[in-house]
């Protein structure tokens, strides 16, 4: 059987090792991390976006049938004195014809 002998030196050059390692991917984790959050805050600001954009496309609708009411409501008032102004005519008319 043949006997293996690990110096000191060598077990503190393994654990250097083996800690430059962990810090190198350590680090290389946080800027994933760091990669990630950016992601995610693209993310939200499109969403953001998004959500503004059906929003404006909401009330767009909303004004082109309040437009369309306006325009309804205003054919109905102008309807009247409309009416108005041919009963006048036609009161005046009648009244010329029976006078002469």
């Amino acid at each position: 059987m043949t006997n293996v002998e690990i110096t000191p030196q060598q077990m503190y050059d393994l654990l250097l090792t083996i800690d430059r390692k962990v810090t190198g991917m350590a680090a290389a984790q946080g800027a994933q991390a760091q990669q990630l959050a950016d992601h995610e805050s693209r993310l939200r600001a499109i969403e953001a976006e998004e959500d503004m954009t059906s929003k404006l496309e909401r009330l767009e609708r909303d004004m082109a049938d309040l437009l369309e009411q306006v325009r309804s409501l205003q054919r109905k008032v102008w309807a009247i004195p409309s009416a108005t102004a041919i009963i006048a005519a036609a009161a005046v008319v009648l009244t010329l014809v029976r006078t002469y």
